[in-house]
């Protein structure tokens, strides 16, 4: 990961935990600043309570509000 990013997972869950974006830092924190983690379900939900349940509706999410994301998947 280059200086500078952090690894933004969109869901917890064992099966995902290779998939996630790399985001600048600065996004990343914006980022969590419009997301709420479900514990429990390990899954983001947006501000309105909806779950984020594919990494597609999760990066049009955070595009919505402003954060680009680069997929990686290791």
């Amino acid at each position: 990961i280059p200086k500078g990013f952090e690894i933004h997972h969109w869901n917890y869950n064992i099966y995902y935990m290779e998939d996630f974006f790399i985001l600048p830092i600065k996004q990343h924190r914006q980022a969590h600043r419009f997301l709420v983690l479900d514990i429990e379900n390990r899954i983001f939900k947006d501000l309105d309570g909806s779950y984020l349940l594919t990494r597609k509706s999760h990066e049009a999410y955070l595009k919505s509000k402003g954060i680009e994301c680069e997929k990686y998947t290791a």
